[in-house]
């Protein structure tokens, strides 16, 4: 940025900074979770518990007197409460030295609102030195924690880490050579899928020196519960870390979930080779568990609400909570967590030669647990070829046609568990549907070579599975999300089977593809959104799910756009009926979002490289947008091929720089593209922009989608260009994207007042091209318009970027059973009604001058907002649209005060980044809970590293009372100009 701009836009942050009006009308309540600065602290995680307790200090002292709520001068006090919803968050903390630390993973609970927290370390290894054997000189190490996740159901807890301590923790899979059975299923333990082992290593000492040797990770878990004292005070009791594998594989990126009355599911990617480094240079960026070696799996473990509370000190004896709060210790579980399965089938599977002992392959399995055995992984059929390095490799042909030659890798799973009851005479029987996204490289892997020995299938697709919480289906082949690869000459017949590239016509000599293979684009970064049974039935739409994922034709941080799938639950309700079942996706070719059958493919399962069926119509384009003004080029459809590269030279082509751009929602009065939308749009069809951080939620028929966005990809990618954060919404399922419908206007969301009602007027947007960064053009829409994306950020600097947005929906209202008739119809206070029309969002900046030195951009701060109207308006902001569109000069400049989000921590000395974010029912409260730091860019050393809560209060008729709609608040963020360097 020239010194002109960079004045400018720091007088237009001053300029805003004398207009904002405070988003939070309480006292500030900011707390310091960890209170470690000398060590490294992440993965800051908050939950909220659906239930009160009696206020309680940290100390144990019951706060008789309540605690008291104050507006934002702290002079006066709004009310008073004894009592609070529990509180619990997560993070690592620790001594950090290089890629191997000594952290461990700490819970701490609140029971008076975040006012203060009661923190115990769960993992009790990081300090702890480990051997590994080498088979030379054994590794020494420490048993550091290095990723962190937590959830919560009714009045239990659990939380789930990867360490490099893999000792102690009584493993399921220990019991698996005795006659124990296991209470879960009622049958004997067995470790069929090959958990227990000696731990691995990996030397990354040639290519890392600075890394050197480090030991496996294991993944482990700790359950704890709510309870009630003797003397009427409440506890946190945990129980002793468990751990669920043994480290013969590098375990990675963990993700869990809890349904209550059903219980938690846990999953995670283990590498057989250890993490895999990406393209970053050194720790840090690139290690992630993005990229994985051939044969990484997707594993699952799970525990029901039956057994997840019984606790023991001796192993056999059941002690109630009454006794181990009385008799003091930490108890250990009584009924371990499942024996951890593979879902995914990326392992080679390969004929026994004399003398080799009989794994999973070599046996008949029961696939869906259901209690047949129908799935053989070496059926007796073989494929025989040779591999990159020349060797030749014998694979098993599975019983369904799967050639098991390992050439695969599955990572960044997500998982969501939704719960339902069903009922069989007497019995009535809780569990939950489990429902995983995930992303897979590509069936050929390195066996297919271009002339310079480049794969010639690279990249990823995107895969969804779903299944029973007791019974998951393992060695699967997921659901392909996205569809086949579209040429450039077949964009106006984009259904049309004869322009794909077909793999197996194009490489028939390669035996491993003997049925068709289409091409396919690069889908990465699966973004799992759901709803419940009850809200899916409650619906118009019945979508019950619509997960996402980014698409691109190049590569990581190349062009791509946002997609999403609808899955549509058939109607009438059968709780015994999974409404997330493959089966249920929407294969919809022209936008009606109705399934048509005849762009199914192989739904038969006779294609064994897509069991599940293919899609051959093209995702929702969420992010695809026309470049309309482009600098010294033209600029429309098409305007270069889609990879960038000249097909007869191999050149690369130059890629103009886009200044201003539209999108098309569906709006008949629209006439480009020729079908009134970009919502179908190839992601190739704008080879320009760019899109990640995709995340949202489903609510009935309600969906909001947040995504970061360039229209700069290549520009981007070096600092030169930023990301805005942009909301999408639909409220008939993900069909249509629009406005607040005029049909909403004037409800009451929580049905029991005195919540404001719901205006639905319209809304405005502005948008900052890159044609002139200082004068936003803004659009008017009635209620119920197709809406393009809605700019949230409008950052003001090109040297500022968007970096991980996250959201929070307004949870269930809380009721309690007042006469008890057996239902719960009552909330203890009014704020515990739901308010359907409210959502959150935070945003995290960054500084793009680390991005111009090849490196990530640089976290600076974190802003929140609360969307109500059903997001056609934000509040925090409560300036006039004229603020917007007539400028206020500055000599001959004009500048423009655009809205902005408040900051949840915005102190120019120190970084942030990370936030997790919780709302209650009505929208009154947030919980926040972020990583916040100092670092020395120039050694990367790291200071005042903690783990930080906030809380911040919303009152309508106080300081923030809610816009009246019509565009008086419906721009977006505003962004300050780096300061942290």
């Amino acid at each position: 940025m020239n010194s002109r701009t960079r004045w400018l836009a720091c007088a237009a942050a001053v300029m805003l900074a004398s207009m904002w009006v405070a988003a939070d009308d309480g006292a500030l309540l900011r707390k310091n979770l960890s209170n470690t600065p000398d060590y490294e602290s992440e993965f800051a995680g908050v939950e909220v518990l659906r239930f009160y307790v009696p206020a309680q200090a940290s100390d144990g002292t019951l706060l008789t007197t309540g605690i008291t709520y104050y507006d934002y001068t702290t002079t006066a006090s709004v009310f008073t409460r004894t009592e609070a919803k529990p509180l619990v968050a997560a993070f690592v903390d620790g001594h950090v030295d290089g890629f191997v630390g000594q952290r461990d993973a700490f819970g701490a609970v609140s029971f008076d609102d975040g006012a203060s927290w009661k923190k115990t370390n769960l993992s009790q290894s990081g300090t702890k030195a480990i051997k590994v054997a080498t088979g030379g000189k054994p590794i020494k190490s420490y048993g550091d924690v290095f990723r962190m996740y937590h959830a919560s159901a009714g009045n239990k807890v659990m939380a789930v880490w990867v360490s490099r301590y893999c000792d102690q923790g009584d493993p399921a899979y220990n019991l698996a050579d005795g006659t124990a059975l296991d209470p879960l299923t009622g049958l004997p333990y067995a470790d069929i899928y090959g958990v227990k082992g000696s731990q691995g290593y990996v030397d990354y000492t040639r290519d890392y020196p600075e890394v050197g040797v480090v030991p496996y990770g294991c993944v482990w878990t700790a359950r704890g519960t709510v309870e009630t004292t003797a003397d009427g005070k409440s506890a946190m009791l945990w129980r002793q870390a468990e751990r669920l594998t043994s480290g013969v594989r590098d375990a990675h990126r963990i993700e869990i979930s809890c349904a209550e009355h059903a219980g938690c599911a846990v999953t995670w990617q283990e590498d057989p080779q250890g993490l895999r480094p990406g393209d970053g240079e050194g720790p840090g960026e690139g290690w992630s568990g993005a990229v994985a070696n051939q044969g990484t799996d997707v594993w699952y473990s799970w525990m029901d609400w039956a057994n997840f509370d019984p606790m023991t000190y001796d192993g056999t004896t059941v002690v109630d909570a009454a006794t181990v709060l009385a008799t003091g210790g930490v108890p250990k579980v009584y009924a371990r967590m499942s024996i951890p399965v593979r879902l995914t089938d990326n392992e080679k599977c390969a004929p026994l030669d004399d003398g080799d002992e009989p794994s999973y392959c070599h046996v008949a399995l029961d696939s869906n647990a259901d209690g047949v055995a129908e799935l053989t992984l070496c059926s007796g059929e073989t494929v025989t070829y040779t591999n990159a390095q020349g060797a030749e490799v014998t694979a098993c042909v599975s019983s369904d046609g799967r050639v098991m030659d390992g050439q695969t890798a599955s990572t960044r799973a997500r998982i969501n568990l939704q719960p339902y009851t069903t009922t069989d005479g007497d019995v009535t029987t809780t569990s939950a549907w489990v429902v995983v996204q995930y992303e897979e490289n590509k069936a050929l892997g390195e066996i297919d070579l271009d002339a310079d020995g480049e794969a010639d299938e690279i990249g990823k697709n995107n895969r969804y599975m779903s299944f029973e919480m007791r019974r998951p289906e393992v060695i699967r082949q997921g659901l392909q999300l996205n569809s086949p690869t579209v040429p450039l000459e077949c964009v106006d017949t984009p259904l049309d089977t004869s322009c794909f590239l077909d793999w197996n016509t194009t490489a028939p000599d390669l035996l491993a593809v003997d049925d068709t293979l289409y091409d396919t684009e690069i889908a990465r970064r699966a973004s799992l959104v759901t709803q419940s049974p009850a809200m899916i039935a409650a619906s118009v739409s019945r979508t019950s799910a619509t997960p996402l994922f980014k698409q691109g034709v190049i590569k990581a941080g190349g062009p791509a756009d946002i997609m999403m799938r609808r899955f549509v639950a058939p109607a009438p309700t059968d709780p015994a009926q999974n409404p997330y079942d493959e089966k249920n996706m929407v294969c919809d070719g022209n936008g009606d979002g109705i399934n048509d059958p005849a762009l199914w493919l192989f739904t038969d399962g006779s294609n064994p490289n897509y069991l599940d069926g293919l899609c051959i119509a093209p995702p929702i384009n969420l992010s695809g947008t026309v470049a309309t003004l482009c600098e010294n080029a033209d600029c429309g459809y098409q305007i270069t091929d889609p990879d960038l590269t000249d097909d007869e030279t191999g050149a690369s082509l130059p890629v103009p720089k886009v200044l201003e751009w539209a999108q098309f929602p569906g709006s008949t009065s629209e006439t480009a593209p020729a079908d009134g939308t970009t919502l179908n749009d190839q992601s190739w069809e704008n080879a320009l922009d760019v899109a990640k951080g995709h995340r949202g939620f489903l609510d009935g028929d309600f969906v909001m989608i947040l995504y970061a966005w360039s229209p700069n990809w290549k520009a981007n990618a070096i600092g030169n260009d930023r990301y805005d954060l942009y909301v999408r919404r639909s409220f008939d399922g993900g069909v249509t994207w629009t406005t607040t419908p005029a049909a909403l206007n004037g409800i009451d969301p929580d049905g029991d007042g005195p919540a404001p009602a719901v205006v639905a007027n319209g809304t405005t947007t502005c948008e900052l091209f890159r044609s002139n960064m200082l004068a936003p053009v803004c659009t008017t829409y009635g209620a119920g318009a197709p809406e393009q994306a809605r700019n949230v950020s409008l950052l003001s600097s090109l040297q500022t970027t968007i970096l991980d947005p996250r959201y929070s929906p307004t949870p269930a209202s809380i009721l309690s059973d007042t006469d008890a008739d057996g239902v719960a119809d009552a909330a203890a206070y009014q704020d515990d009604l739901r308010d359907a029309s409210r959502y959150f969002i935070v945003y995290e900046t960054g500084d793009n001058y680390l991005v111009s030195l090849g490196a990530e951009a640089l976290p600076l701060d974190l802003y929140y907002s609360q969307a109500v109207n059903f997001g056609d308006d934000y509040t925090g902001f409560q300036h006039a649209l004229s603020t917007l569109t007539t400028p206020t000069y500055v000599g001959a400049t004009p500048l423009y005060a655009m809205p902005q989000f408040d900051a949840i921590e915005s102190n120019k000395d120190l970084l942030s980044g990370e936030a997790s974010i919780k709302a209650t029912p009505s929208g009154m409260f947030l919980h926040a809970t972020w990583n916040q730091w100092q670092e020395d860019l120039a050694t990367e050393i790291i200071t005042n590293s903690d783990a930080w809560y906030r809380r911040v209060m919303f009152l309508d008729d106080r300081e923030n009372p809610i816009p009246t709609g019509g565009g008086t608040t419906g721009g977006g963020g505003g962004g300050k100009p780096p300061k942290k360097k």
